[in-house]
């Protein structure tokens, strides 16, 4: 699990839990493992199932300070020091800071689920896209990897759960609308091209944000930048390109 903290206060949820957390990112871990490797892939895999632990706790602690979190939970603030550094816990040391804090053990440790019964009924996990070759040009596809969105947020948008994804910007072409790492979050049904809108779109094996225009009602479009270096994009019935889904938005990386 990569530390992903941002502060949106549109998407934030509003829980008992934490009051400066606004999204954050869940991924699964895959390590490949032979007879020769065993013990060191096993070693690798407990740092990183305790740095994830670790993150997870800062997530519930928001601003807190150690102490007066560990006051809070019932424990010594060296236990809480030693999650945070990553060092090995205890199954029973983590099942009382849940129990204490109202949080779902089962999210703690291992990631799965939601922090609470709360952030369940108020929030949405929207998977991430990521590219992957296909062939000669390159697609995208949904992956384990997620971000939290407040519910109500989606639906002032009229993104369905269900037709909503991330994507991590690849470029500074529309800067400073949307700059290197920002994140956008695409309406995937979403793929008629508007007039002024902004659109994540695949084209000659690039995929990239453009803002599209057309001057003929739409016979035909331009895909534009917001850097003036950057050159426009033609589009016509001969052109073969992909529309993935609108820009719906946006969370700049602090």
């Amino acid at each position: 699990m990569g530390k992903d903290l941002r502060i949106n206060h549109r998407c934030q949820p509003q829980s008992d839990i934490s009051d400066n957390l606004a999204y954050f990112r869940l991924g699964s871990t895959h390590l490949s493992r032979s007879p020769a490797s065993e013990k060191s892939s096993n070693g690798k895999r407990s740092e990183i199932i305790f740095a994830n632990i670790a993150q997870r706790l800062q997530l519930l602690m928001g601003s807190t300070d150690a102490r007066t979190f560990a006051e809070k939970v019932g424990v010594s603030r060296s236990f809480i020091y030693d999650i945070l550094n990553g060092k090995p816990s205890s199954i029973a040391l983590l099942s009382d800071i849940s129990d204490n804090i109202g949080c779902n053990w089962r999210w703690l440790v291992t990631g799965e689920g939601m922090p609470s019964e709360h952030w369940e009924q108020t929030t949405t996990l929207v998977p991430r896209l990521a590219s992957s070759p296909t062939g000669r040009a390159k697609e995208l596809r949904k992956t384990d990897q997620y971000m939290l969105f407040a519910t109500q947020l989606l639906t002032e948008l009229g993104v369905a759960p269900t037709e909503a994804a991330v994507f991590t910007v690849p470029d500074d072409d529309m800067a400073p609308i949307l700059n290197l790492s920002d994140d956008a979050l695409i309406h995937l049904s979403d793929q008629l091209l508007s007039q002024g809108k902004l659109f994540l779109v695949g084209i000659d094996g690039r995929i990239t944000i453009r803002r599209a225009f057309s001057s003929d009602g739409g016979i035909s479009w331009q895909l534009t930048a917001e850097r003036r270096s950057v050159q426009h994009i033609s589009i016509s019935e001969k052109t073969r390109y992909k529309v993935y889904g609108r820009v719906r938005w946006i969370g700049h990386r602090l």
